[in-house]
């Protein structure tokens, strides 16, 4: 198995999701840096300090009288500053509380390991490989042996036919019609051969015959023909559904399912080529036995193939034997079936690989969430700081402002001619 993936690696994918809630921060800092500086250089500061510049610049006490209209001014500017000032302060706190808890600050790697497991596709290599490996060391020998009996009884069929060729006075049974059955993958198919004569040398023309039943809904068919004379010959079996769990090849393996199934085998004087097709449907493989057999040396491998298996219902797999090559093969779509089935997003390994990624990432997710509550700290710090200088300029303005408010005339008077 691989994992084919494009430019992202795990390190990279924790570095942008970092980088882009960095940027959050920045755009918060410069926004509060920006709305300070707008506040500082608002019309109201600017009309405080201008009227407040006039009334301390009076240089005959007696004229303060003349600045009851920059009074009222400086008073109801100062009283909106404030009030405005301490409505933003107060957003402010807001403002970065709701964004340290938001979904898109909140430090986490899900979308990017999701993303990371989604664009890398996991692909199962060369399975029919693997299968055909296993089946030659298995069942290549056996198969041969199989064709090594054929040829014998080939030799022995050449060598009866030449003896019956020279008998004169040799009596013949010849019969017409023969019932025959045959229990082919689980079938019991039944049919007739015609004109076979008990004299080997008679029988020169093909001999065909032809077997059907039926069975839990389903239809098979099984015809063909053999040539004694030549020999060779040509069988083909043609079955609707087979129940997989009634081969008992497939027992240990296979707890249920059906398969389409044709089948087609060619007879030559020395040889034998099968080929095959099963479009398989609805089966339930038995992944721990499947598994024990694979002698993996991984436990926790194989906790994680069993579950895959369970998952793969659907298959169409083509097979053959060649006896001049004795080669057994297969060939399927397993692996593009086992393929899409580690790649479904709502599958167990893209769970479990999503998982295991995060969990491989704690310490460094730990990091850059230090980093980031180290900044939003910082930017907080810094805002309110910058936010309480203008609360304590107001303040100072508010000092005087109350001096003018709270004294009647003659007060001020006395007052502005002590200070003076």
């Amino acid at each position: 198995d691989q994992i084919r993936i494009n430019d992202l690696s795990l390190n990279n994918i924790l570095k942008s999701e970092y980088e882009k809630n960095n940027s959050l921060l920045d755009e918060k800092k410069n926004y509060w840096e920006t709305r300070i500086k707008e506040i500082e250089n608002g019309v109201e500061f600017k009309e405080i300090r201008k009227n407040l510049k006039k009334v301390s610049n009076l240089k005959n006490p007696l004229d303060i009288f003349k600045m009851d209209r920059e009074v009222k001014e400086i008073l109801q500017s100062a009283k909106a500053l404030n009030e405005k000032l301490s409505v933003e302060k107060e957003q402010m706190k807001l403002d970065l509380q709701d964004m340290k808890n938001s979904p898109e600050m909140k430090f986490s790697v899900d979308n990017g390991i999701e993303k990371f497991v989604k664009n890398g596709e996991i692909v199962i290599k060369d399975l029919d490989t693997l299968i055909n490996i296993y089946l030659n060391q298995v069942y290549e020998k056996k198969m041969y042996e199989l064709v090594m009996k054929y040829r014998e009884v080939v030799k022995e069929l050449e060598l009866r036919k030449e003896e019956d060729k020279k008998a004169v006075n040799k009596w013949e049974l010849y019969i017409e019609e023969l019932d025959i059955t045959s229990d082919t993958y689980g079938f019991m198919l039944n049919g007739e051969v015609h004109n076979i004569s008990s004299r080997i040398s008679r029988n020169t023309e093909n001999i065909s015959f032809m077997l059907t039943g039926d069975k839990n809904q389903s239809h098979g068919k099984m015809d063909g023909y053999v040539n004694l004379d030549v020999p060779e010959g040509y069988i083909n079996i043609d079955i609707q559904k087979v129940d997989l769990d009634e081969l008992k090849e497939f027992n240990d393996y296979i707890n249920g399912g059906t398969a389409a199934m044709t089948q087609k085998t060619i007879l030559s004087k020395e040889d034998i080529i099968i080929s095959g097709n099963l479009n398989i449907n609805n089966m339930n493989l038995n992944g721990r036995s499947i598994v024990d057999t694979m002698n993996l040396r991984m436990p926790l491998l194989k906790e994680m193939i069993i579950p895959l298996l369970s998952e793969v219902k659907n298959g169409k797999i083509s097979y053959g034997y060649d006896s001049q090559t004795r080669r057994v093969y297969v060939k399927s779509n397993l692996s593009k079936e086992i393929t899409r089935i580690l790649n479904s997003n709502n599958g167990y390994w893209k769970k479990k690989i999503s998982e295991d990624l995060k969990k491989a990432s704690e310490s460094e997710i730990l990091k850059y969430e230090e980093l980031l509550r180290n900044k939003e700290e910082e930017i907080r710090k810094i805002s309110e700081e910058n936010l309480n200088i203008q609360i304590g300029e107001l303040e100072k303005i508010d000092e005087q402002i109350k001096f003018l408010k709270s004294k009647n005339k003659k007060d001020i008077l006395n007052e502005l001619f002590q200070r003076f």
